[in-house]
């Protein structure tokens, strides 16, 4: 899949996680452009979300997290987040990024190698575990 594609879906995304948190946080604003920190401002909880969509999960049942580039921190590592929206087959599974981390550091996971990035290739049902019951939590 190239670029630009991949591009048009993380934006059809990104506006389906904005339509749903504007129902209860209306001002909630999707950041445009070359901005690479988040996905989402939510005014109303001074939060930030980045939103992550992994196809293949709706199938295999697992995430991949990358957690290092290029021999350097990967998105986990290096996210300015608060929290991390993963659309799944079940719906939003909303997440603190350090969360993850604590999800990779505890639990089994499977390494996997994809261009130059080491990535967890963690279960969904495991990740699920580690959630944020609701937003307002954060």
């Amino acid at each position: 899949m190239n670029f630009s594609r991949m591009l048009k879906i993380g934006i059809e995304y990104e506006e389906k996680v904005l339509k749903a948190l504007r129902k209860k946080y209306p001002l909630s604003t999707r950041i445009e452009g070359q901005f690479l920190d988040y996905d989402i401002w939510i005014p109303e909880l001074h939060k930030s979300v980045e939103v992550k969509y992994d196809k293949r999960s709706e199938t295999t049942g697992n995430i991949i997290i990358e957690f290092e580039k290029n021999n350097k921190q990967g998105d986990i590592l290096t996210t300015r987040a608060d929290v991390w929206c993963i659309h799944t087959i079940d719906g939003f599974l909303w997440i603190k990024p350090m969360s993850i981390v604590e999800c990779i550091l505890r639990e089994d996971y499977k390494e996997i190698k994809i261009n130059n990035g080491r990535c967890a290739l963690i279960p969904l049902n495991t990740l699920y575990h580690y959630r944020l019951k609701d937003l307002d939590t954060l």
